[in-house]
Parts: structure tokens; sequence; C-alpha cells
């Protein structure tokens, strides 16, 4: 495909990403800013895309390209007899012979249906020259942007779009969905020689919102972001199902996934990463009383965080991958813009920016701290280099041995076990006293409504009378498996206690047993040894049906 199809194409075509035209549309910007040049950009809209191609035109084009006869005949065959039918008007059925959505040869066939347009504009117009480099169409797939200086293109990308519309069947949608704005000394400008087209202050090409300044760009795209953060974010938050590390994931695949687009182009300033950071960290715990602070999440799970991403530092890993992806491509709008503020590193001929502007400043210093970072240079890697020393997390400040304690939290690979007792050694966990010390015109009294004791969390779990034949039993349980091994209360809670042989049988006992009484508490009952019992029995045998790494029988005779 890259021998048949130009640059201007970015969809479908190895080593080709949809960010190369967006880099140049901010270098177009940037230089318009600086040099002080007039110019427009269009964004454009193919009506009813793929509803519209003609195979017999797709094959003609492949003809020209040098595809071989059985290969164009292959397309005839496959498509000759399918159609797609359309519902319209009261119930009338339309069979039109196309591209089908979801067919895996339509993006390839699209794509050398569209060539010939794409190839005819950037003969014609005179596009915008930024050094060496001339920006004139940037396509992927059916969405085509243009960027000129000279105001006569307009009327040539009109009339360019007709004659196509006329071999083709392709049609330019002359709604409101084509749009132009005009930059540097056209700014704000609402006359434009096509009377049709929309005169917009901004356009969105490829979801970033572009305004005629880059700043303005900036900030209204990452605004845009912030409100889909938001949105996602109440539509998962009434989901009480899941627990604090089950949201970690929620937060990277569905909070954030439309942030990590945006931040391979345009960097988040301060005030967005803490508005993003505030609604992540509401999302994790709005459910909770008391929170954690997000950098003490950071740290790995056998660290005692929850491996919860760092926003900020993602975002710079993300930019600077960008960076080094378009210099290790050769990309001409990089190399102009960052020549002098890496000339030790690029060797420019020709035109370059004697002052680069405050964004590929930006670049330019992230770049140069990637020279510590080993090749492959993967935006993981650059990641876990601006991660090589998180905050500690609040398993570590307390002091425990996380070491011990986080191998023995995961051991059953059980999220709703793992939940109680991560808060339980995070010092978080909602106990009477607990609550009364945060708030104590709210929680008028640490004393446990049972025993009139304080109800801390060695007093819930262990000798509150509701609870204390349940740890006696599981005491009894851990003392059969290792009678000689001394256990203390304290260390069982937070999972501290002498290593032994049966680490896995007495981990998982602990924290299913805790997770009980817990949930007994806070449903005020009392939890019988019978019951407990039965619910463990009941648990190893479902570990055993989903071949769960299996527990000794030795715990299951005990019980």
């Amino acid at each position: 495909m890259d021998s048949v199809v130009g640059p201007w194409q970015h969809c479908a075509i190895p080593g080709r990403r949809i960010l190369d035209p967006l880099v140049e549309l901010v270098s177009v910007l940037e230089y318009a800013s600086q040099k002080n040049v007039s110019g427009f950009l269009m964004s454009t809209d193919i009506f009813k895309a793929y509803d519209r191609t003609n195979i017999s035109f797709i094959r003609e084009v492949m003809t020209r390209m040098g595809y071989k006869a059985v290969t164009v005949d292959l397309v005839r065959v496959l498509h000759t007899g399918c159609t797609t039918t359309i519902q319209v008007a009261d119930g009338v059925e339309v069979e039109v012979l196309c591209l089908r959505q979801g067919d895996p040869a339509s993006v390839p066939l699209y794509i050398m249906n569209i060539e010939p347009l794409n190839r005819r504009l950037n003969e014609i117009i005179r596009g915008f020259p930024v050094g060496l480099a001339v920006v004139r169409t940037g396509g992927f797939m059916d969405d085509i942007s243009v960027a000129s200086t000279d105001v006569k293109d307009v009327t040539v990308v009109n009339d360019t779009f007709q004659e196509f519309e006329q071999l083709s069947g392709t049609m330019l949608s002359r709604s409101k969905k084509t749009k132009i704005m005009g930059f540097g000394g056209w700014q704000g400008r609402t006359e434009w020689p096509v009377p049709w087209m929309q005169a917009q202050d901004s356009l969105r090409i490829l979801g970033i919102m572009f305004s005629p300044d880059l700043d303005t760009t900036i900030r209204n795209t990452w605004s845009g972001v912030l409100g889909s953060i938001r949105s996602t974010v109440q539509r998962w938050i009434g989901d009480r199902r899941w627990t604090v590390s089950g949201k970690v994931h929620i937060i990277h695949t569905f909070i954030l996934s439309k942030a990590w687009y945006v931040a391979q182009l345009l960097p988040p300033d301060q005030k967005v990463c803490d508005e993003v950071e505030r609604s992540v960290s509401h999302y994790l715990f709005h459910d909770q009383v008391e929170r954690i602070s997000l950098s003490q999440l950071y740290t790995k799970q056998e660290n005692g965080g929850l491996a919860l991403v760092n926003f900020q530092a993602k975002c710079q890993a993300l930019l600077a991958k960008t960076v080094d992806r378009g210099l290790t491509s050769q990309s001409e709008h990089l190399r102009y813009w960052l020549a002098v503020s890496l000339r030790d590193v690029l060797n420019v001929v020709g035109p370059r920016a004697e002052v680069p502007t405050r964004y590929f400043k930006q670049l330019a210093e992230l770049y140069k701290e990637l020279v510590e970072v080993e090749q492959p240079r993967t935006a993981k890697r650059i990641y876990q280099h601006y991660m090589t020393t998180p905050p500690p997390s609040r398993m570590e400040e307390l002091g425990l041995d996380v070491g011990v304690g986080c191998t023995r939290l995961y051991i059953s690979g059980d999220p709703q076990l793992v939940d109680v007792v991560f808060k339980i050694m995070s010092g978080i966990l909602p106990t009477k006293q607990r609550l009364h010390r945060l708030n104590p015109r709210r929680w008028d009294s640490e004393m446990c409504s049972s025993c009139g004791v304080p109800g801390d969390v060695v007093h819930l779990f262990k000798d509150c009378t509701s609870t204390q034949e349940n740890w006696r039993w599981m005491m009894g349980l851990i003392q059969a498996l290792e009678p000689r091994v001394v256990f203390n209360p304290s260390d069982i809670l937070n999972l501290q206690y002498p290593r032994s042989n049966s680490e896995l049988e007495i981990g998982y006992l602990v924290l299913m047993v805790l997770n009980q009484i817990w949930k007994a508490h806070r449903q005020h009952r009392v939890l019988s040894n019978e019951r407990l019992r039965a619910i463990i029995r009941q648990d190893i045998l479902r570990r055993e049906i989903l071949q769960v790494p299996a527990l000794s029988g030795d715990l299951l005779n005990q019980i």
C-alpha cells in the first residue's frame, strides 16, 4: 500500500500514524503565529463514505496503480452479488452495491478509492510551507484536512471535489460538516470564495479542537477531555460492586483512554493534571470516609500501591515518544523546530527555526531526557524512566514489610478478599474509632456499641463480643496448621506474621475470615462459626471447580 498511496494518507499504511498530520497542523499554527502568516485550515467530510463507493471505479483505480488483473478481478468476485440493504421512507428498501462496514477489505479498498482525490489536491493547491516541508492535505480514511496560504485554494478544493464526484460517485458533505477557519492575518474571517462553506473559530480534526493559536487549541482540547473524563466517572460511579483495585482498571481502560490519545500531541498544564487527579480520586474513594493520596498508589502492588498510573508522567512519556518516533522517521517539521535546541543530536541542513516556540522547546526538553532510556524506546520504558523513584506507599509509611504482606495480600487472586485487608493494612478501614477521629461532630463516639470500649481494628476483629468466637475459630485452625509458630493478632491483621510451611492456607484463611467478619459487621449481624465454616468450604470447592490453584487438603480437613 505504501508504494501506491501517497504520504498524505495515514490510515492502514505501515509506518504511518494518525498523529502525523496533527503534528503538521501544530507546526503550521506555530509558524503562522511566529511569522504572522495568513492562512486557512479546512476540514472536509465525505457524505456516506462507504455507501457511495463504486466498485467499478475502485477496480479502475487499482488498474491504474499497477495491480495485476487477477487481483483486480478478485475484488469484482468478492463483491458480485453482495448488496447492502437500506431501509428508507415508509418501508422502501433500496439495494446498493458498495463497500460494507466491518468488511476487512473495506479499509484498503476505500483508501484506494479516495487516493486520486488526495493526489490531485496535492498537485494543484499551494499549501502552507514550513521550512523545507509544505503542508497541503492530511488524510485519515475519509477525513481530509487542507491547509494553505492562498485563498484561491478554497475554490480549487471545491472544484476538485466536484470533478471527483462526477467520476467516482463520492460526495462532499456541503452542509455543516465541511468547515473552514482562518488564522494569522485571516483570523476571524467570515467570508470565503465558496459561500456555502461554514466559517468557524475552531475546527475539530481527528479529535483535536484546533484554534488559530496553539495555546487556545491546547486549552479547548483538554477542556473537552476533562468533560469526557467527568461524564465517564459519573457513568461508572454508581456501580458499587467494584473493589479499589478493580476501579484502577476502570480508570486505566475507560476513564483516561481519551486523555492518552490527546497527550501524544498536546501537553496538559498543571491545572488540567490537578482536575484529572481530583476526578480519579473522587471515583476511587467517593464511597470511602478516608482517602489515600494518589501518589501513594503509584507504586506496584508488591510495594503496597495499586499500580495507579501517574497521569502527568504518563502524558510526558507519550509526548516524548511522539517526538522520538518523529525524529526517527525524519519528520521535516520536528527537525525544523528542534534543530537549534537539539543541535548536538540533529544535523539539519537548510531552514531551521532560530527561535523555537514554547511548545517545541518543551518537546526538546522531553527528548533530551530520553538519552538514558534503552532502545527500543517504548512509551512504557519512557514512563518507567520517569517513575524510577515513586513516593512511598501508605503501607511503607506505616512501617509494614510490604514484601511479605503484599505477597500474602494477593495470594488468593480474589479482588473481593484483597479489598478489606488492603484497607486494614493502609489504615483506612472505617472502624468506629477511625470515624470518630476523622469527624467527631458526625461520629460522636469511638466506643463499640456492644462492648463500650474503643472500636479499633483489633477490637473489631478479635475482641468484640460479636466476633471473638470467629477469631478463636480461625486461630484454632491456624495453630493446627502450624503449632510451633506464635501468631500475634496485630501481625495477622496486617499479614506480618512469621513465615511458615502453610503460607497459602493461612493467607487464604485470614483473608476469608476478615472479609466475612467485616461484611457481617456492615450488615449489623452476628456471624456464627457454622456459617463461616460453610462459606469457606463452599469457596474452596468453587476454586477447585474453576481450577484456581488448589489449597492443600489439610485446611479442608480441619474445617
